[in-house]
């Protein structure tokens, strides 16, 4: 099923094998409706469910498992910048949070650095994230906007559909 990759107390994280997504959604699925509530309405179970399924990058999932119970989820991909080797923390989810990522976030980096050879670990999601990892030395580094709903206009619709084409041969979809 997966690889156990730490242990605290009786927390476990593994990293779960891509394939086996559609047999755990009975147990994912839950744990990533947490997290719409605090999403402000930008986040959707199979919105989040489509980005693991199609996600054109290399990704992996990984459960915080409590025995039996999955209390957490986040899905992660690795980025080459240079000489840098980036892990990105993205769709966090999950309950007691404070019991299993303060106590294993440094291990965690230190396992990233050595199976992978990360150098910088970045998180993507809720500034509530920003706040509760501050302790373990992140900063926020990044600003994210998001807007949740585009309502189409009639007018500029009209215009992409109708092209202009100037004398230079260009060819205009829009102009302002």
């Amino acid at each position: 099923m997966s690889i156990v990759t730490l242990t605290h107390k009786d927390y476990r994280l593994i990293r779960v094998d891509p394939d086996l997504i559609e047999s755990l959604l009975p147990v994912l699925v839950p744990i990533l409706k947490m997290s719409i509530p605090y999403s402000s309405g930008f986040d959707t179970v199979e919105g989040m469910l489509d980005v693991m399924r199609q996600s054109k990058r290399p990704w992996q999932l990984w459960m915080m498992l409590k025995g039996d119970e999955a209390v957490g989820a986040f899905i992660s991909t690795i980025q080459n910048f240079g000489d840098e080797r980036l892990f990105q923390f993205e769709i966090l989810a999950g309950v007691e949070a404070q019991s299993w990522i303060l106590p294993m976030i440094h291990k965690f980096e230190q396992y990233l650095h050595f199976m992978y050879g990360v150098t910088q670990v970045s998180v993507v999601g809720r500034e509530g994230w920003s706040k509760f990892l501050k302790d373990s030395g992140y900063i926020p580094h990044s600003f994210i906007t998001a807007k949740v709903s585009i309502t189409p206009d009639p007018e500029v619709q009209a215009q992409l559909s109708s092209p202009i084409v100037h004398s230079n041969g260009d060819t205009v979809l829009l102009e302002v």
